[in-house]
């Protein structure tokens, strides 16, 4: 059993630790057994996010979801453990409704031990809400776990590991699509009775004004950077699945590999224009003469959004340049939010600079947590997982059609170079390219 370590100071540093030199019994060791619930993570991905949570494990605490104990060899100021979503089986419980062999849901060390979890009822059957004093002090999406039916928890069937898999990739970023286009975004003209008696919600989830215009995205040109990754193209599905009325006047895709998602839109049988245009195209429209390139509507919109994924360095500046010269007599109105990042380890230069732009240029930071916070506030627990059920599962049951590019790259255990720690590495060095997904076997799942 082996314990992945990310160095706090500089994420490109990682190691594998025994966990038998940790001198405990479980991560986040609890000594009530009346209240533990034990498990064993058995399927979880690697993903841009998590340079995410190591980059930002101080500020937003995620270094506290799984710290390091103090009777390691190595310092957990220094060193922590980075988490990742996927799936986990429950070895040891005194908990009615989570007994042994139950397959859970929810957010895990990347380390292949046992961990202890502090659980209580969540607001709905299969619901549960990690209430340990350490974990008080992450946003709240990252404390909920979900008991997942319909599967053994031997986890060894070829079929449920891919499901397993696909969803350890997606569920995450999904929620954020969705959350976006069916909260931030919303539809009053056109959306259910339920969500038309809200207000549409601020994309970082606070009490901050966020008006119906701002939601509005008819008459807008709603532009997604860095539109081949995974969270984009949920968010894109999203849009393409926008009823008529709550459309934009066009959606444009930027990335490095348009051939990829270029003709989901059609798949769907959306009737929303929309373009899929690479960073080359994006220069060539800032040299080209006068005329609007055919990706850009010709009369100039109410107003450009324009959604970050990660764009590449310097593609936001050069896109704001094409806004500015193609639509130079009346500026559209300016909408940015910034969702996602590169994949790579930042420098503190490049962070400070990033942190500048932001600024400069009047960025929206989205958050996940905060906007479903917000929702269920406004429309209650029951209401709101009944609306995301069947989103969700639609999306599943069309998600290998509409990306039959993406493939997922197994790994097994921790060490190694099939391992968590070789992902981590092809992670920090932005070698994951967008068709591919990393998951890995642990524990009972795990080849090794």
């Amino acid at each position: 059993m082996e314990v992945h370590v990310v160095s706090k100071e500089d994420n490109s540093r990682h190691r594998v630790i025994p966990f038998s030199s940790l001198g405990v019994s479980s991560l986040n060791q609890l000594t009530n057994l009346t209240s533990r619930v034990r498990v064993r993570p058995v399927v979880i991905s690697l993903t841009s996010n998590n340079l995410s949570y190591a980059r930002g494990g101080t500020a937003l605490r995620w270094w506290d979801a799984y710290p390091i104990p103090s009777t390691a060899p190595i310092d957990s100021a220094s060193w922590g453990i980075v988490p990742a979503w996927g799936f986990a089986v429950v070895i040891e419980s005194a908990t009615p409704g989570l007994a042994p062999g139950t397959l859970l849901w929810g957010f895990w060390p990347t380390a292949d031990v046992p961990v202890d979890l502090k659980l209580e009822p969540g607001p709905l059957d299969g619901h549960w809400t990690e209430v340990s004093e350490p974990r008080k002090v992450l946003m709240t999406i990252y404390n909920n776990y979900e008991v997942q039916p319909l599967i053994t928890s031997s986890v060894k069937n070829p079929s449920d590991l891919t499901n397993l898999a696909w969803q350890a990739l997606f569920r995450p970023v999904w929620q954020t699509g969705y959350l976006l286009n069916e909260y931030v975004f919303s539809r009053k003209t056109t959306t259910s009775q339920l969500h038309s008696q809200m207000e549409p919600i601020h994309p970082l989830g606070i009490n901050v004004s966020w008006s119906q215009e701002d939601a509005d995205l008819s008459g807008a040109l709603l532009i997604s950077l860095s539109a081949s990754g995974k969270t984009a193209r949920i968010f894109a599905y999203q849009v393409f699945k926008r009823l008529e009325g709550s459309r934009p006047v066009k959606f444009v895709q930027i990335t490095q590999a348009p051939d990829l998602i270029d003709s989901v839109g059609s798949k769907m049988g959306s009737g929303l224009p929309s373009d899929a245009i690479s960073y080359g195209d994006l220069q060539q429209a800032l040299s080209d003469g006068k005329k609007v390139p055919s990706w850009l509507p010709t009369n100039t919109p109410k107003k450009v959004v324009i959604l970050d994924f990660g764009g590449r360095d310097s593609s936001l500046e050069c896109l704001l340049q094409v806004v500015s010269k193609y639509y130079p007599q009346e500026s559209p109105n300016l909408m940015i939010l910034q969702v996602g990042s590169q994949q790579k380890i930042y420098k503190s230069g490049e962070l400070q600079k990033s942190g500048e732009e932001f600024t400069r240029l009047g960025k929206i930071q989205v958050n996940t947590s905060g906007i479903r916070d917000a929702a269920l506030r406004a429309i209650g627990s029951k209401a709101y997982f009944e609306s995301l059920a069947p989103v969700w599962d639609s999306w599943l049951d069309s998600s290998h059609s509409i990306m039959p590019d993406i493939r997922m790259v197994w790994g097994d255990g921790v060490s190694g170079e099939t391992g968590i720690e070789q992902g981590w590495t092809r992670l920090s060095r932005g070698e994951v390219g967008a068709q591919e997904g990393l998951v890995y076997r642990l524990g009972t799942a795990s080849e090794k």
